[in-house]
Order: C-alpha cells, then sequence, then structure tokens
C-alpha cells in the first residue's frame, strides 16, 4: 500500500513538471482538439503553471495525508483515500479551468459540467462499492448450513464440510482472480503460489484465522472484524456437531 501511495504521488508530481506551452498542443486532452480561434481564446501560458501548482499540490497532499491514514488511523483507509481523492481534485481542476478562457466559453462550460457530473457519479459509485466491502462478512450458523453474509459472502452447506481450524497465517498469495483487497481487508477468490484457488473473507488482520475446508478440498480462510476469531471458531464447531 506504502509503495502504491509513494508511486502514484510521484506520477502526478510528474505530470505537473512534463506539461509546457510548446507540447501542449500535443499533451493537453481538449486544447489538443481545439480550433486555431478557441486557442487564441484560452490563456494557456497562465494554465500552466497553474496546471503545474495543481499537480504539485494534488501529489503532495495525497501523500502527505495517505501516510497519516496508513499510521494514525488505519491503513486501509489509505486506499479509500487514494482511489476517491484524486477524482474530486480533478472536478475542481475542470471547473478552474474555465477562468482560463479570454472570452467566456458557454461551449466549453457545458462540457466541462458534463465531465464533471460523470467523475462525481464514479465517485459516488467507488465510495458505494467501499462501503459495501468494507463491512464486515458476518457469520450465521443455520440449521443445514453456514452463512457468511456481505460482499463476496456464501452459503456452505453443513454436510459439505470436511474441518473447521484456526491457523496462524495465510497461504502465499499469488493473484487476486476476483475480489476486494486492501492492507488488511481481503476478499473475494484468489490463487495461492501452489496454484490452489481459495476464497477469503478477512475483514481484519486478527489472528488465529478461521479456516473451513469443504469435502471438495475448497478452502475459506476468515477472520472477523470485531469478534476474536476464536469465538468464532467455537461458534463454528458447535454448529455443525
Amino acid at each position: 500500500m506504502l509503495i502504491a501511495l509513494i508511486i502514484i504521488s510521484l506520477i502526478f508530481v510528474g505530470v505537473g513538471f512534463l506539461l509546457n506551452t510548446e507540447n501542449a498542443d500535443s499533451l493537453l486532452s481538449g486544447y489538443n482538439s481545439m480550433s486555431v480561434e478557441e486557442k487564441e481564446n484560452f490563456d494557456i501560458n497562465s494554465f500552466v503553471p497553474y496546471f503545474r501548482k495543481f499537480h504539485l499540490v494534488l501529489g503532495g497532499t495525497l501523500l502527505i495525508i495517505g501516510l497519516l491514514l496508513y499510521y494514525l488511523i488505519n491503513p486501509d483507509w489509505t486506499g479509500v483515500f487514494m482511489s476517491t481523492y484524486p477524482l474530486i481534485a480533478y472536478c475542481f481542476l475542470i471547473w478552474k479551468t474555465n477562468k482560463f478562457y479570454k472570452v467566456p466559453n458557454k461551449k466549453e462550460r457545458v462540457k466541462s459540467f458534463v465531465v464533471m457530473v460523470f467523475i462525481l457519479a464514479v465517485f459516488l459509485a467507488i465510495g458505494g462499492m467501499f462501503i459495501y466491502t468494507l463491512q464486515e462478512n458476518q457469520v450465521i450458523v443455520e440449521k443445514e448450513m453456514i452463512k457468511f453474509t456481505g460482499d463476496y459472502g456464501r452459503e456452505i452447506e453443513k454436510s459439505k464440510i470436511k474441518s473447521i481450524s484456526l491457523v496462524d497465517t495465510l497461504p502465499n498469495i499469488k493473484v487476486k482472480t476476483t475480489g476486494f483487497s486492501l492492507q488488511k481487508i481481503k476478499k473475494g477468490a484468489y490463487k495461492t503460489e501452489d496454484g490452489e484457488e481459495i476464497t477469503l473473507l478477512i475483514n481484519s488482520d486478527k489472528k488465529p484465522i478461521v479456516l473451513i475446508e469443504e469435502i471438495n478440498g475448497h478452502k475459506i480462510y476468515y477472520s472477523a472484524k470485531e469478534r476474536p476469531n476464536q469465538k468464532v471458531f467455537v461458534e463454528l464447531i458447535k454448529g455443525i456437531k
């Protein structure tokens, strides 16, 4: 997570230094598709320094706030912040870009508004996804089956459970097939370095981890957020008897 934070922050800073008045015709989206008259109406000489300052501030604040979230609050919130903060920042940039037209351009204002609405829709969709996925997968023991609620949850028939145990660590993960992954939270289908396909419902970094192995060999690793995993384990053992 920290490596991704640093790399993304540096990319934003680098973008700020990449653009200049000489290469704006080829690099600046929107400007490169303007007519000659439209370009003459846009103050590119004032916009380039603003564009650079914006990306320096974006990269710097992304790194600083991301580090504060990582060390002082919760590393998982760093991932959420990295995914959403730049979207809001670019909405601000698009809105401010209109002031660099020497003569107000109604057409560009409408285009800017449409793009901002689209970005905000993406922001809300991502935010909603995070809110739903970050909710803890609860364990419900029923008469015939065990249910894991929430995103990537599943139902397991008791008759198909081979064993339930506690393990200290997860297997070495090679790739995420489908799912959601942050620093501590990992949910979905994963493949281990040994080529084994497993299901992770890891809501926290609590240890030990509950391991449910089905008769067909499929393994499900579960870690609760609110309760000790030992209590979940005891509940499951009692539930399958």
